[in-house]
This record gives C-alpha cells, sequence and structure tokens, in this order.
C-alpha cells in the first residue's frame, strides 16, 4: 500500500500513525544547532524546522496567520523585531492543531544604522521564531524538550573530547568507524574533504552550482537535495555550506565538462550514491519509498 503521495512535488507523511512516528524521533545530533551568541541552549535551525513541517505534513498541510504584525521593540539598548501568529497543523486522519506563538529576533547591529537587509531578517527571523515555538510543541523531532539539561548534555557530550583536536580528528572520531556512526564510506570521506577545506562561506557560484546539480542528480529533486544536505552536513539549505563543504560537493558530483554543451556533467556513481542515501534516510523516517513513475 502506498502511503506517500506528491503535493505540491514534495513527498511527505500521508497517514496520522507515521506523523506521531516521526514527530516522536529524536532529531540527528547534525540538525541540532550549538548555543550561541544568541542562542543559549542547542537548537533546530528555523530552515530545518520547515523542511520537516514539509516532509511530515506536506506544504499545504500547515500554515500561519500573523496576528500581530513584526513591530520594533526596544529592551535596554538592544532593539527587536516582535510579532505574534497561529500557527496550524493538518493531520492526515483530518484533526487540526492551532497553536497561539510570539517569536522575537534582535537587529543586528546599532538600530540608528541599520540597513533594510538587517531590518528585513529581523522580520523574517521572528516570523520564522514563533513557527519554531509552535513547531517545538509537536515532538521532539521538531526541538521539543532540547532544553532539558539532560538532552543538552547528550548533544553536547563530545565537546569535552574534541578539546585539542582537530576538526579533521574530530571528524575522524565521529565517523571514522569507531562504531558510534555507521555511514556509507564515500559520506566519510566527503566530510574529512569538507573539514579540510576553507571555512569560510560558500561563494555564490558555489551555492547556484551545488544546489542546480544535486537537484539535477536526483529525481527527487529539490527534496532529495535538501534530504543530502541535512544528512551529510546537518545543513538545511546550501547557503549554510562553507567553501570546503562546497568543495567537496562538487569535486564528488561533477565528473567534468561536455565539450558540446560546455554544461558540467554529473558522475553516474555519485547519483546512485545520493538516490540509495535517500532511500535510506526515507526509511530511518519511517516512510515508505516514493513511486516516481
Amino acid at each position: 500500500m502506498d502511503m506517500r503521495k506528491m503535493q505540491g512535488k514534495v513527498p511527505h507523511l500521508t497517514t496520522y500513525e507515521e506523523q506521531v512516528r516521526a514527530l516522536a524521533k529524536w532529531p540527528d545530533v547534525r540538525e541540532i544547532k550549538q548555543p550561541d551568541q544568541f542562542v543559549d541552549a542547542p537548537y533546530i535551525s528555523g530552515e530545518m524546522v520547515k523542511h520537516k513541517l514539509n516532509t511530515i505534513f506536506g506544504p499545504a498541510g500547515w500554515g500561519y496567520e500573523i496576528t500581530r504584525w513584526p513591530e520594533l521593540v526596544q529592551i535596554g539598548k538592544a532593539a527587536f523585531y516582535y510579532c505574534e501568529l497561529n500557527v496550524w497543523f493538518d493531520f492526515a486522519n483530518g484533526i487540526s492543531i492551532r497553536r497561539p506563538a510570539v517569536g522575537m529576533v534582535p537587529i543586528q547591529g546599532k538600530i540608528e544604522t541599520a540597513g533594510i537587509n538587517q531590518v528585513r531578517m529581523a522580520i523574517e527571523g521572528a516570523i520564522t521564531d514563533a513557527i519554531k515555538g509552535a513547531a517545538s510543541t509537536l515532538g521532539p523531532a521538531l526541538g521539543l524538550g532540547l532544553n532539558d539539561i539532560t538532552v543538552e548534555r547528550a548533544v553536547m557530550g563530545n565537546r569535552a573530547a574534541r578539546e585539542g583536536k582537530t576538526d579533521k580528528q574530530h571528524i575522524d572520531d565521529l565517523y571514522g568507524g569507531n562504531g558510534k556512526v555507521s555511514e556509507p564510506a564515500w559520506v566519510v570521506e566527503l566530510r574529512k574533504k569538507a573539514a579540510n577545506g576553507k571555512q569560510q562561506p560558500a561563494t555564490q557560484a558555489q551555492i547556484g552550482l551545488v544546489a542546480g546539480k544535486l537537484a539535477e542528480a536526483t529525481e527527487w529533486k529539490d527534496e532529495g537535495r535538501h534530504t543530502f544536505l541535512r544528512v551529510v552536513f546537518g545543513k538545511a539549505s546550501t547557503k549554510e555550506l562553507t567553501w570546503g563543504e562546497a568543495r567537496a560537493v562538487l569535486d564528488w558530483l561533477i565528473a567534468g565538462k561536455d565539450p558540446d554543451t560546455n554544461d558540467y556533467v554529473i558522475r553516474p556513481e555519485a547519483a546512485d550514491q545520493m538516490a540509495e542515501l535517500i532511500r535510506a534516510e526515507q526509511e530511518r523516517m519511517g516512510q515508505q519509498e516514493l513511486p516516481l513513475g
């Protein structure tokens, strides 16, 4: 029995039981971001939460209405954009859940000198923050419990062991065949090459080429690209890649240029490896394989 369907060309779960099981699973450690200057506990990025919502409910199975439009608020010397939403989630059995949520994100830098891009990012961030808060009430897969001290310890448990080690050594520890994570050898090698590359953000040219070629390499197109990035690097978008990660992907994916068209040619072996990785992730998430023929 086919348990999945295409909705806007995005594969997603189509039974209530599958959706509940997916929501109850703890996120992969690579999906969890570490605390930073703005967040004091482990968290899942907004892009990753939206990706999971699309995977579980489909793009038409969740949404939100803005009940209080983003507005500027001042707290001490810091300026934030604040908003209020009603977020809804439609389960496959007809149950619809609505969650009120608030979102607040600071403006980077001083408000007096903030440019249009800084304001836009803060407004979009406030809306995303509210979506994340509402989604996290549905289960661990979307962030429920990540503030618990026991979960923080589990997520951050490798920090002490990593002290004094290079990124390459840390990658070896996690994916070097010591039993902690069992993954294909090509994925392990891809991460090693990425860790040895430059760690500054990928260039726009790299981002565009990686996005286009990953989507071209799989029959799942953009959804396949997102799954690949999440599994291999714990990233929700090509925009999050480092220069080293983008270079490693392109070296693995592209065989060369077609002399007639001057287009980059995808290695058949890489396309096969990517397809196997996506199918394995579908099985891990409790999904049946999507028939696309």
